[in-house]
């Protein structure tokens, strides 16, 4: 396998929120349809040594958190309910409940088309 290889799967999901006290148009309950991007970098479990983590396994382990989420109103679920909490959301979630999780390297959400929250692996 190329050094530096990853695999990176996308998921598509859809809900609403509204950020209390914020000033501007966001304050009103809205919705996204946004895309969240994972990122694994190679795992020791795989058959094929050249197989960075197979995508089935990824869609296995990552979409029923994606799912749980899915046309809900987050502010169900966060007091503040940003983007940024999303994304510190789900990096928890793959990183405690995913059997591979500590190796994902990269989160990516994007709440709209042009505009993404990011969160990578620190470098040790």
């Amino acid at each position: 396998m190329l050094k530096g290889t990853t695999a990176t799967k996308r998921f598509e999901f859809c809900y609403g929120h509204h950020l209390p006290g914020y000033d501007g148009a966001c304050c009103n309950q809205h919705g996204h349809n946004s895309i969240v991007e994972v990122e694994f970098e190679p795992t020791k479990f795989e058959k094929y040594k050249e197989m960075v983590i197979d995508f089935k396994k990824i869609k296995q382990h990552v979409e029923p958190l994606i799912e749980a989420l899915d046309h809900r109103n987050l502010n169900d679920f966060f007091d503040i309910p940003t983007a940024e909490a999303l994304v510190q959301y789900l990096v928890e979630m793959i990183q405690k409940s995913v059997p591979f999780g500590n190796h994902l390297i990269r989160l990516r959400l994007y709440e709209t088309p042009d505009s993404f929250i990011e969160w990578r692996k620190p470098c040790k």
